[in-house]
């Protein structure tokens, strides 16, 4: 109803509308409308006049085609937004886009299975969080990175994922705590260190219940549940397979 309403008021900015756009297509993408979410987020591009925006839009593109499993459309589409970048710029908003960018590279690579790949082009979008002195963005490179190492067995694991949620926690960002802690459960979980694991499982469910995330609040109590499993807690694990 904004969109339809924004193109008959002359005067709403383009700007604006192309805001609208983007948590339109948003809502389509997380409901599984994803020709919905094409459509909008091409209305979005004709709209748009900010080369980190139209970045951004070509960002948002491929991950629909993620979303629905479309990882080589999806690979195309950031190949494409990283060309619109100069190597060099100095531009925070440019620099801030590419970031995600990369991140989404890695991202895929990481469901492709490419952990090494992941982690490279994670340090890359690090490097241009670092130079637009953007702390969100910090925090994400190392939260990919931090899952990129978990799933390496790597000794820096524990680096990574600590850096990313000291500053998630100074952001107040709890979604994306839930996420990183998760993965440092899974860490611990393959280290057989149990207790660390469900402690790692247990805040995550609740940062997730509090911001009202179920999928992560769902995913953490899950992974706890497993834990009993593992430990012969039947009837406890149980439980929480029949709450979730």
């Amino acid at each position: 109803r904004a969109m339809e309403s924004s193109q008959r008021l002359r005067s709403v900015e383009a700007g604006e509308r192309v805001d609208v756009a983007i948590q339109l297509a948003e809502a389509n993408a997380v409901t599984g409308n994803y020709d919905a979410a094409r459509r909008v987020l091409k209305t979005a591009r004709r709209l748009n006049e900010s080369m980190a925006v139209e970045v951004d839009l070509m960002r948002r593109m491929g991950f629909v085609d993620e979303q629905e499993g479309r990882y080589s459309a999806a690979l195309a589409w950031f190949s494409r937004c990283l060309s619109k970048i100069e190597s060099d710029t100095e531009d925070t908003d440019e620099l801030v886009a590419r970031s995600r960018v990369l991140l989404a590279r890695a991202g895929v690579l990481h469901r492709r299975g490419d952990n090494h790949g992941c982690a490279r082009v994670s340090h890359e979008a690090l490097a241009d969080a670092e130079r637009a002195q953007n702390d969100h963005e910090r925090s994400l490179a190392y939260a990919r990175l931090h899952l990129a190492h978990v799933h390496t067995n790597s000794k820096y694991a524990d680096f990574y994922g600590e850096s990313a949620l000291r500053i998630l926690r100074d952001l107040g960002d709890l979604n994306s705590q839930a996420r990183v802690l998760i993965n440092m459960g899974v860490h611990r979980y393959k280290q057989m260190d149990w207790t660390a694991a469900s402690d790692y499982y247990r805040e995550a469910a609740d940062a997730g219940a509090i911001v009202g995330n179920v999928t992560f609040s769902a995913s953490a109590a899950l992974n706890g549940a497993e834990v009993l499993s593992d430990q012969g807690h039947w009837e406890q694990a149980c439980a929480i397979y029949e709450n979730v």
